[in-house]
């Protein structure tokens, strides 16, 4: 005979208020068990308020350090600020730093239920685990977003421009060589050359890095959108990713520290299949002659845009 145990369980509880306020949170319900042999999970839960966080909000784990700082370690009281990357068996632990201080501490052996395990990651730390979360927002789900950023999706809703090269030929200084549209995304760009540096600037020109010298390898939020600049592994060229989509249209730049030389860069960008410039061929202006008098040189480049 087939046995229903669930006259064993006492009601689900409501579900509990959410750890996050943004980003992704954990919510629980819980039941009793009340007599007998209960089978089933007494705690259920579920993942909530998975809506970005506005920009300029602080990271969950960063919130959980800063709890710490009227708390005095070796008397002495630190600004903390969070760890990053960690360690895979680290990763759902509160280990944090001192501010400008080479001081680091584990100031809790696990972070708040719903913190994500890594920047960047929608896999949120659970009891003290790392517990794989899909797309979807389910947990241990196996959904992954496709090439065009959709949940499940067949790649059917964007296209790949790649492998084409800006032709970069100016004088010594900084110049806009192409423009990305607000919408695109998986934006990779490769420098081809030694004597260029790429940047990237919003259209208004009010945030950008590379612009008059060269910045840290890292990430940075520039016009709401995560840029990351570094270098290839194999190559060591340098390289600029956008990994998801542009919140404004962006300027590609490229700044010149040598005369006469050549500096391409090699681009993959995903764009929305309804983008209207397949390839949209320009002109720069005439650079400024080399030479008041006699024989100099002014120079022209071709810009690409889409």
């Amino acid at each position: 005979e087939s046995y229903d145990d669930s006259y064993s369980w006492s009601q689900w509880s409501g579900w509990s208020d959410c750890t996050g306020n943004c980003s992704g949170g954990i919510s629980r319900r819980n039941r009793e068990c009340l007599f007998g042999v209960c089978r089933g999970p007494p705690v259920q839960y579920r993942t909530c308020n998975i809506e970005p966080c506005p920009e300029g909000t602080k990271d969950f784990r960063e919130r959980q350090c800063e709890i710490f700082n009227d708390v005095q370690y070796d008397d002495q009281v630190y600004n903390w600020t969070p760890v990053s990357p960690l360690p895979a068996a680290d990763e759902c632990a509160l280990i944090c730093k001192g501010r400008d201080q080479n001081v680091t501490r584990r100031l809790s052996p696990t972070v708040l239920d719903g913190t994500p395990c890594r920047s960047g990651s929608r896999d949120m730390c659970l009891n003290g685990k790392c517990i794989p979360i899909g797309c979807n927002y389910e947990f241990n789900s196996t959904s992954t977003l496709d090439r065009c950023l959709v949940c499940g999706g067949d790649n059917s809703t964007c296209k790949v421009q790649k492998g084409r090269k800006i032709s970069h030929l100016v004088d010594v200084g900084l110049e806009e060589v192409l423009l990305l549209q607000k919408g695109s995304f998986s934006v990779k760009l490769v420098l081809k050359g030694t004597t260029s540096l790429p940047g990237i600037k919003t259209e208004d020109g009010l945030e950008g890095i590379n612009q008059k010298a060269t910045v840290t390898p890292g990430r940075y939020i520039i016009g709401g959108t995560e840029v990351q600049f570094g270098q290839l592994k194999n190559s060591g060229r340098l390289s600029i990713v956008i990994p998801d989509k542009l919140k404004q249209n962006f300027w590609v730049t490229m700044l010149r520290t040598k005369s006469f030389t050549d500096g391409d860069i090699q681009d993959k960008i995903v764009l929305p299949v309804h983008s209207t410039c397949e390839l949209c061929l320009g002109e720069s202006e005439w650079s400024t002659c080399t030479k008041s008098c006699a024989a100099g040189k002014m120079i022209k480049g071709l810009l690409l845009f889409y």
